[in-house]
This record gives structure tokens, C-alpha cells and sequence, in this order.
């Protein structure tokens, strides 16, 4: 308690005690049902930030079909965590049934990459596994293409900072 309140707290009670208007004032600042009232508020305000931030229960997409993948551009995205830091990523598209889809996968270096440079990914082919009841969902299980991996993108934890 700071200093203050305290003061104001024993002035009020030397005043006339708990039923004086003052210290019904500090009281209701300081009742026991504030204190439960101002928890489960709390605890509330959690549940929801964990429902929204609480990562996705991942698919089972094993037993996705495949399709062919062609990657159409690359640029970079700012990632956030510890702290913001660049990072590669790739646009592609796919066919499903004669229906083109997009999608989007991180891309990292791997040991081979050399002299390569992300942008020499594009018109790139690798093999996307998508969900045949709702095929503009898809998986990118980490593929090694023209020296780099694909990795599964996050739009939560990234955001657009223009092409490479």
C-alpha cells in the first residue's frame, strides 16, 4: 500500500471508523468483492488472449494427395519474436482439379545453397500436399528445392516488407 492511502486509511478510521463516507469510499476500493470481481476479469482477458494466440491444432495431412507446386515470386517478410528480423519467403501456386491455388512457404537456407540466391526460385517445381475437401488448404512439409528449404509459413509471426 503506498503511503498515502495508508495515511487516508487511518485519518478515515480515526474519523469515525468504517461507517464514516470516506472510508466507505477507500472500503469499496479495497472490498474483498472488488479483488474477486478484478480476478475473474483477469482470468477471463487470459482465456481469450490463449484462445486467440494458442497455436493450431496441426491436421493430419499425411494423407493429403500431392500436387505439383510452382513457385511464382519471392520476397521478404518481417518475422517477430525475441525481435523483428527479415526473412525469405516464397509465393506458389498449385492445380487441383483444373482450379489454380496459391499459398506461401518460408524459405532458408540449407547446406547446398552456395552461390544461389532465393530469387532463383522462382518457376521452381516441388510437391505440396493439399486437403481434397477444401483444396486452398495446404501443407508444406519442409521440401529441399534449388538448394533451399521450404518451411511452413506463419502469418501471425510475419508481415509483407516488399520483393527481393
Amino acid at each position: 500500500m503506498h503511503q498515502e492511502t495508508t495515511d487516508c486509511l487511518v485519518k478515515n478510521t480515526e474519523r469515525g471508523g468504517p461507517k464514516s463516507p470516506a472510508w466507505t469510499t477507500m472500503g469499496h476500493m479495497l472490498s474483498p468483492m472488488s479483488l474477486v470481481v478484478f480476478v475473474i476479469a483477469g482470468a477471463l482477458v487470459s482465456l481469450v488472449v490463449w484462445i486467440v494466440w494458442r497455436p493450431a491444432r496441426k491436421e493430419n495431412t499425411e494423407n493429403w494427395p500431392e500436387t505439383e507446386a510452382t513457385v511464382q515470386s519471392v520476397g521478404k517478410v518481417m518475422g517477430s519474436g525475441r525481435g523483428s528480423y527479415p526473412l525469405d519467403v516464397g509465393d506458389f501456386s498449385y492445380v487441383v482439379n483444373g482450379e489454380y491455388y496459391s499459398g506461401r512457404a518460408r524459405i532458408s537456407r540449407s547446406f547446398s545453397t552456395g552461390d544461389v540466391q532465393p530469387a532463383d526460385l522462382v518457376d521452381k517445381k516441388f510437391q505440396v500436399r493439399y486437403n481434397p475437401r477444401e483444396p486452398d488448404k495446404y501443407d508444406v512439409s519442409q521440401a529441399d528445392v534449388g538448394g533451399f528449404l521450404l518451411d511452413p509459413y506463419d502469418d501471425f509471426l510475419m508481415h509483407d516488407i516488399g520483393d527481393n
